[in-house]
């Protein structure tokens, strides 16, 4: 599957210069007849669209204009509605904890052993599992060129998606695989590496004086906790406040953990 995976991205580069416009695919797959619910692989509905909006030589342009989708879904309520059911449809109860967590070249690892898994990595890419948003974002990003002209597109032009879309914020749950509880799951993950980095004997051994006291690092934690937990038991506005009190401890320790 992961070699088919590879290879369905290589023969994409060599896709024809007579690209299929983009309404056309959004006609295509989302008016009444709905046909993107009879897609076998529905990711691939989106790689196309993608494919369709990629520009040729992204560098040498100087901003990226999604406006005729704006227009395009301004325009044609239908078609708005079932593509916002198709993206519902491919990214819920995606894991995208690891992607906030992932920190390249851990330093504790084998360095050549990291080297050479990232130069495999260019000749057969690396498939995350599929319940995880990394694996859609493999298939539909795959061209180096990507990160460049994804961030040329004006911010104004992809909040005006967003509220065509209208995409709930991440605060509005904090069940289990919610955005909200994999943002918790990540923050706590980075804040036990830090805490356990603080307190190695190596480190320990730089600063004997701190040795009989509470690692700040520690308390951050400690702090971070109590303020999910008081998130996690709330029935409603999933979010603390710059007036909770550990709201206000945890940026004391944050700046002493600095």
């Amino acid at each position: 599957m992961y070699l088919y995976d590879s290879m369905t991205k290589i023969m994409n580069l060599f896709i024809s210069k007579n690209q299929i416009p983009p309404d056309e695919i959004l006609k295509k797959y989302f008016n009444e007849l709905q046909l993107w619910r009879n897609e076998e692989n529905e990711i691939d509905i989106l790689v196309q669209l993608v494919n369709a909006i990629r520009p040729r030589n992204p560098k040498k342009i100087q901003q990226i204009s999604v406006f005729p989708i704006i227009e395009f879904f301004t325009n044609n309520d239908r078609e708005r509605i079932n593509f916002v059911a198709y993206l519902q449809t491919v990214l819920q109860s995606k894991n995208f904890d690891a992607i906030l967590t992932d920190a390249g070249i851990l330093q504790d690892t084998d360095f050549f052993y990291e080297v050479k898994k990232r130069v495999f990595a260019k000749i057969l890419p690396y498939q995350a599992p599929k319940d995880t948003l990394q694996y859609v974002l493999n298939q539909v990003f795959y061209v180096d060129s990507d990160p460049v002209w994804i961030n040329k597109i004006p911010k104004s032009e992809l909040e005006i998606l967003f509220e065509l879309f209208q995409f709930e914020t991440i605060y509005e749950s904090v069940a289990v695989n919610s955005p909200l509880y994999e943002v918790m799951q990540a923050v706590n993950l980075l804040s036990q590496r830090t805490s356990g980095k603080a307190l190695e004997t190596e480190v320990m051994k730089m600063v004997p004086e701190y040795a009989d006291l509470e690692s700040p690092f520690a308390a951050f934690e400690k702090e971070l906790y109590a303020i999910e937990n008081t998130i996690r038991n709330k029935e409603s506005e999933f979010y603390t406040t710059s007036s909770d009190i550990n709201y206000k401890q945890l940026l004391v320790l944050y700046k002493q953990c600095n």
